[in-house]
């Protein structure tokens, strides 16, 4: 009978070979993303990584221009599947203006360089910048690049990277020298369970719905109520897309859907 159960349990035992992390946290991932490039260069085709991210990396030969931290991620590394979106802050968009620090050098034509608005290195032209902010964008790159890529590569185990930070109004995408601007990405309660949900569809067809997620990013937005001096954060933001998350997660068939102990 000992030797029955230890064949059951082996039948059951799944074996996790391929393994693909998806960053949605509004900072490129660098640190997971090194590790899955050492692991791809012993292992090849075992690990797939993906960030969509604000990218504003710092000016050549500027350095008091801002720079969106950690200023990596502008493009792809195919040999080590890694697969990099950066997304252009919606500060730069034209008519959003420049940084306090850099309001003499951004009088310059685009293209110039110079300002935080300025056409930055690798990106072709200013054409680009209004295609490539904000969550239509954000969606946009999830249903075309993330989803084909991921069916692609094949995973036995999704891992979500999710920062909150990505949220209109989060103190995470905010570019401090801007007070009075719009935040680097404006996501929605609705676009992080979108995105939760298109990966968790993705994962029942390629890994039978193996999907962990591990929080990240996310600290809500600016609250002044109690004074210019002094500045609190309300986390209701946090909490609101956190709880849109989990519900894509869960998804939306209630009726198959088992209780939480």
């Amino acid at each position: 009978e000992d030797e029955d159960e230890d064949e059951d349990e082996d039948e059951e035992r799944v074996v996790i070979r391929k393994v693909a992390i998806v960053d949605l946290d509004v900072h490129h991932g660098n640190g997971t993303e090194e590790l899955v490039r050492l692991r791809s260069r012993q292992h090849p085709d075992e690990m797939f990584f993906f960030s969509i991210h604000l990218f504003q990396p710092q000016h050549t030969g500027i350095p008091e221009a801002y720079e969106f931290y950690p200023g990596t991620g502008g493009g792809d590394i195919v040999q080590d599947n890694v697969v990099n979106v950066p997304i252009y802050p919606c500060w730069c968009v034209e008519g959003n203006g420049p940084s306090k620090r850099t309001r003499v050098a951004s009088k310059r034509e685009p293209g110039e360089g110079g300002g935080a608005c300025s056409v930055l290195p690798g990106w072709a032209g200013q054409e680009m910048f209004k295609r490539c902010h904000g969550r239509n964008y954000f969606r946009s790159q999830i249903q075309h690049k993330l989803l084909p890529t991921l069916r692609a590569f094949s995973p036995d185990l999704i891992i979500l990277s999710m920062g909150f930070d990505g949220a209109e109004g989060d103190v995470g995408n905010a570019n401090l020298w801007l007070d009075n601007m719009p935040g680097g990405l404006d996501l929605t309660c609705e676009d992080y369970r979108w995105a939760t949900e298109e990966i968790c569809s993705l994962a029942d067809v390629c890994c039978d719905g193996r999907v962990v997620s591990v929080l990240e990013g996310g600290y809500g937005r600016r609250d002044r109520r109690h004074g210019e001096t002094r500045c609190w954060l309300d986390r209701s933001l946090l909490a609101d897309n956190c709880c849109s998350h989990v519900r894509g997660l869960v998804g939306t068939d209630t009726s198959a859907r088992q209780p939480l102990l």
